[in-house]
């Protein structure tokens, strides 16, 4: 630097002012963009699951008896006749009178609102039991009552 009184540097309150400015446009683009930042919507995904519908037999019908007497008897009674839960020996079906339909509600469950009764069925009644195991349930309930249309899909061999 020179003693020359004619050569002046940039005043200090110069500096400070444009490297204040760029502090504080990094601090607002940081916290901007990264703290107020809109996140990413959670979108729902279809994943698509295969059930193995077993094949319609007196040996799967046997087992869905058996499931029956360990997930379904405490709410619609050993011979089907209805508890806390309808009677599915009847020809009365509230959500559907054939296997899809009724396969469906079983394994999605009722809400009070969407039930007759103002009872609630959880999905698979609250049991834990696979897909599979509700077709041989209700294979069990369709061969005890005629006046379920038996529309199961069947297996490929």
């Amino acid at each position: 630097m020179s003693n020359n009184p004619t050569e002046k540097g940039v005043p200090n309150w110069l500096l400070f002012l444009f490297f204040g400015s760029l502090a504080v446009g990094a601090m607002y683009s940081v916290f901007k963009h990264g703290f107020l930042a809109e996140q990413p919507r959670l979108q729902a995904y279809i994943i698509p699951t295969l059930v193995e519908v077993p094949q319609r037999s007196d040996a799967v019908i046997s087992e869905g008896e058996k499931l029956y007497g360990q997930a379904c008897v405490a709410c619609h009674g050993a011979n089907l006749q209805g508890l806390v839960g309808p009677n599915l020996v009847d020809a009365e079906w509230w959500h559907g009178d054939n296997e899809q339909k009724i396969y469906k509600g079983i394994v999605n469950g009722f809400s009070a609102a969407q039930s007759q009764s103002g009872q609630i069925m959880p999905a698979k009644g609250g049991a834990n039991i696979s897909d599979g195991d509700v077709w041989k349930i209700l294979f069990y309930i369709s061969s005890k009552n005629g006046s379920i249309k038996q529309d199961a899909p069947i297996p490929e061999i």
